[in-house]
């Protein structure tokens, strides 16, 4: 995999987008597209 099909949620810690994306889209989210827009839902959930 190239490096930007992970995502760093903690120092140190990487996980996979698309696992990520699908496992929240199965909860009921629905990401943004936006790569901008990523990182403020990203901190909304205050990863």
């Amino acid at each position: 995999m190239k490096d930007e099909d992970f995502i760093e949620v903690k120092e140190g810690l990487f996980i996979d987008k698309k696992s990520v994306f699908k496992r929240l889209r199965e909860m009921g989210y629905s990401p943004p597209r936006k790569k901008k827009s990523w990182f403020s839902w990203k901190w909304r959930f205050n990863w």
